[in-house]
């Protein structure tokens, strides 16, 4: 419906403002355009889809997991992609998409199940 795609328009400072409102509470931030939808799948896998036609230049954070890295991208070309610290950037092409999982620090240190 034309309600929903007019979403996909709201001014840069209110899709912020709309952003940070629900993903505060999950630890999770998203600096991204218009028209770059986010997916939470599981605890650990994020999915990032761009519907622009130009690239977009994404930062994700996650503060409750460590050492993103990407699990899938579709088309398979990606144009850069850095993560440490719970802190994935990349430059997403339009059109494209990108999976990216965060591992769990507590798993690191948690000693082997017996």
């Amino acid at each position: 419906s034309d309600v929903y795609w007019a979403l996909m328009n709201i001014p840069a400072d209110r899709l912020r403002a709309v952003r940070g409102f629900l993903l505060n509470a999950m630890g999770v931030t998203l600096t991204a355009p218009t028209r770059v939808a986010m997916y939470l799948f599981d605890e650990d896998l994020v999915v990032i889809e761009n519907f622009n036609d130009a690239q977009a230049q994404i930062v994700l954070t996650n503060r409750a997991l460590v050492r993103p890295t990407v699990a899938l991208t579709i088309p398979a070309e990606i144009t850069s992609f850095s993560g440490q610290d719970g802190v994935a950037r990349f430059v997403l092409p339009g059109r494209s998409l990108i999976a990216v999982r965060f591992a769990d620090a507590a798993k690191r240190t948690r000693p082997p199940k017996e």
